[in-house]
């Protein structure tokens, strides 16, 4: 491979690099929040055994709200994952297409696409467990307090 068209495709590389590093902080912010409400989870469901009558509705009605969060983290993860392995086919497509010299065509575009596809599919399960998040908090404290906190 000449130099020159070496440098063409690491260019060409450079859009895809920095998406693979927007996916990894998402997927590092995901990984922290679902990380937490498992603990806090293994937590309510080891404080329920000693738990009064009273209080069980409470711990249940909590581990029923982190769970469906970690149903949205776990969407959120998959779609992350799932963009990060097309960026890298499409990397993997532009040095081979280098190489070998060999155009395919709309595969390096239904990639990219595909991608972006992924990161706002992502992004929206994430809005989904921060907003749910917001939803519990707000229960919690109206339970507790007696008050709304959004007054």
């Amino acid at each position: 491979m000449e130099p020159i068209l070496l440098v063409q495709v690491l260019q060409a590389s450079i859009a895809p690099c920095v998406l693979i590093s927007a996916f990894g902080l998402l997927l590092l912010s995901l990984t922290n929040r679902l990380g937490r409400s498992v603990d806090r989870i293994r937590h309510l469901c080891r404080e329920a055994a000693d738990a009064p009558a009273g209080e069980m509705e409470d711990i249940e009605r909590q581990v029923r709200v982190l769970y469906r969060r970690c149903r949205y983290m776990r969407s959120s993860v998959g779609l992350c994952l799932m963009g990060i392995f097309g960026i890298g086919m499409l990397m993997l497509l532009l040095f081979a297409e280098a190489v070998a010299q060999v155009r395919v065509v709309f595969v390096p575009e239904a990639l990219f696409s595909a991608s972006m596809i992924f990161l706002l599919g992502s992004l929206v399960f994430f809005f989904l467990e921060v907003r749910l998040t917001l939803e519990a908090l707000r229960a919690e404290v109206q339970h507790r307090m007696g008050q709304d906190p959004g007054e």
